[in-house]
């Protein structure tokens, strides 16, 4: 999990996110110059899972944040680091394959959540919003 890590929002890379070790703990520094008024979380994905590690907060010029995570936490493998929109949590829905899917018609305004195990798909209030590509 050690290493440098791109970030991008709307198609362009606004800053890096670098992983560290320190004895049983992960030192993360995400660090994006220049990118201000957004509400962004910043999310490990590994192997299995996805981690979220919180939201950017004001810094300088930019947004960023740094914090320290156990190990275990983000496991050991190559993983990837992604921005997401932060968005109303209450609004996700669980994805059940023996029920009928009511939400057919806001596919285009959909997101998929994994929150504990469970395969989720949120809804974002404007579909324009929070368009990213990592």
């Amino acid at each position: 999990m050690e290493g440098t890590y791109p970030l991008y929002w709307d198609g362009k890379q606004v800053g890096a996110v670098t992983v560290t070790r320190q004895g049983l703990y992960y030192d993360i520094r995400c660090h994006c110059p220049g990118l201000t008024g957004q509400r962004l979380e910043l999310v490990a994905l590994g192997t299995a899972d996805e981690e979220n590690l919180g939201l950017l907060v004001p810094m300088g010029r930019g947004m960023g944040m740094d914090i320290s995570v156990p190990a275990k936490r983000l496991g050991q493998g190559q993983g990837q680091m992604i921005l997401r929109p932060r968005e109303n949590r209450d609004n996700a829905v669980e994805i059940d394959p023996e029920r009928p899917f009511p939400y057919l018609q806001q596919l285009d305004r959909a997101y998929l959540v994994i929150r504990q195990g469970r395969v989720l798909i949120g809804f974002r209030e404007n579909p324009e919003k929070g368009k990213n590509s990592a």
